[in-house]
């Protein structure tokens, strides 16, 4: 917006607005939409702030736009700051467009936001009104950011005086400038996904004539099969005069006898560059077809992707762009391009799922069941295991819990539970341990504390000694 247009919106809003409370705050793509309410009439004003580098402008909407699913940062901040207070001062700088939005109540000011329509970089910042102390700020330069006081740019040298909405009459001037501002922001978006579109047509009928042509090569080299399968022939009819280890040979030719020049792999015997053909000439001869195939395939694309490109080129509208969108899709996807971001979600290839324990096997075929972290401790405990699984933990130190899967375990399963409970802690080296058992519903998480520390009653303390026959035993059982 020029000076004077900014000039006749903010005069205008100062009066619309004044004393209005800030209902909501919205952004979008390079844009604020302050929502207010005023009490009197009731009614809402949607002032858009559009300072894309482009644009430039301030003006009223009739209705808010849609919100987006994530708001920025700075809205955030804005909303903490500014909702519920009343619009206490609007105005427009002396020398340049920069606009300040206060707020506060009982005419008291508390914040301000201050729009700099300035230049290639528009700049948006939040301060406190008395300390002049930047709370946030959007696109803001490396000498005025948050925490430092503000201050106001040097003014430019002269400002452009121009006024395209200078003879509409003030009754409808709100509406006109919304007019003109969303005729201007469809028209936009309209050329944009235009272009997006014949980007993506483009690259695709470059990789179909790219296609086209590669499969125009094969078919060439795969109509060869018949002068392969006669040289075959022929080194099989006459071959056995061909030295070892020669490179080329000259045998006659069947119907006429004229000498037909081979050339040979001298690396392999004649019998073996006999055979290397015929199986060339399998290859090629069962090729030719599915050659054929793909090439009549390249070309439907082609002429299908050369008509959406006209019918795109005289579209008119962005209902009409839509309409081919799908069509456009499906080629693009045929030649196998990457989609967006957004339909790449649901289609990334699963990770494999983490497992959090290991598991051994005792000699009754009970399951044991070992953390892998401190993590895996608490998952195991309070996920996977059951409330009269018998849980065992090496006493006074770091280490694995250990899950037996029974409700009433043989002894021999219990000691190599405990075997393993003390491998698997800072006792391993030590070769002994006291270890402590009890059953899983015995077992409760410590407040506050960190995964895997927990809280017992009910246990009974074994006594330890790690026999490495039994052990070795026990760990070959991991499955």
């Amino acid at each position: 917006m020029y000076y004077p247009e900014l000039l006749r919106i903010v005069t205008r809003l100062s009066v619309d607005c004044d004393d209005a409370r800030l209902e909501h705050v919205l952004d979008g793509p390079h844009r604020l939409e302050l929502i207010f309410q005023r009490s009197a009439s009731r009614s809402r004003r949607v002032v858009v702030i559009d300072f894309s580098p482009r644009h430039l402008d301030i003006y009223l909407r009739a209705t808010p736009s849609k919100a987006p699913a994530q708001p920025q940062a700075f809205t955030m901040l804005l909303r903490k700051y500014l909702l519920g207070l009343r619009l206490s001062s609007l105005r427009l700088s002396r020398q340049d467009r920069i606009v300040t939005f206060e707020f506060g109540y009982d005419q008291v000011s508390l914040y301000a936001l201050i729009i700099e329509l300035t230049g290639a970089r528009a700049s948006v910042f939040l301060i406190q009104a008395d300390s002049r102390e930047i709370l946030g700020c959007i696109r803001g330069d490396a000498e005025r950011q948050t925490h430092a006081p503000y201050f106001f740019p040097p003014p430019p040298p002269a400002l452009p005086h121009c006024d395209r909405f200078d003879s509409i009459r003030d009754e409808d001037y709100f509406q006109a400038l919304e007019d003109f501002f969303l005729h201007r922001d469809a028209s936009e978006a309209f050329l944009h996904l235009r272009a997006s579109f014949e980007a993506r047509l483009s690259k695709a009928i470059t990789r179909l004539r790219r296609r086209l042509d590669n499969l125009a090569c094969d078919f060439g080299n795969a109509q060869r099969y018949a002068c392969i399968r006669r040289e075959a022939d022929l080194l099989a009819a006459y071959g056995r005069g061909v030295p070892e280890g020669a490179s080329v040979c000259e045998l006659p030719d069947f119907e006429d006898g004229t000498p037909v020049t081979i050339q040979l792999d001298p690396s392999l015997s004649v019998r073996a560059n006999i055979d290397k053909r015929y199986a060339q000439y399998k290859r090629l001869h069962r090729a030719l077809p599915i050659i054929q195939e793909r090439y009549q395939q390249a070309e439907a694309l082609a002429e299908a992707a050369s008509v959406c490109r006209e019918a795109l080129n005289s579209a008119a509208s962005v209902q009409e762009i839509e309409v081919l969108a799908p069509q456009i899709e499906a080629l693009t996807a045929g030649l196998g391009e990457k989609k967006s971001p957004a339909s790449q979600q649901g289609a990334r290839p699963k990770q494999a799922q983490h497992v959090s324990f290991k598991t051994f096997m005792s000699p009754k075929g009970i399951r044991i069941l070992v953390g892998k972290s401190a993590k895996d401790n608490d998952q195991l405990t309070f996920r996977h295991a059951k409330g009269n699984d018998h849980w065992l933990h090496v006493a006074q130190a770091p280490g694995s819990h250990v899950i037996v899967r029974s409700e009433q375990p043989d002894s021999d399963t219990i000691l190599d539970a405990a075997m393993l409970a003390v491998h698997y802690s800072k006792f391993a080296s030590a070769g002994q341990a006291e270890v402590h058992l009890t059953q899983v519903k015995f077992v409760r998480r410590m407040k506050g504390a960190p995964a895997g520390k927990v809280v017992i009653r009910g246990e009974k303390i074994l006594h330890v000694r790690v026999e490495q026959a039994r052990l070795k035993r026990i760990l070959a059982t991991e499955t």
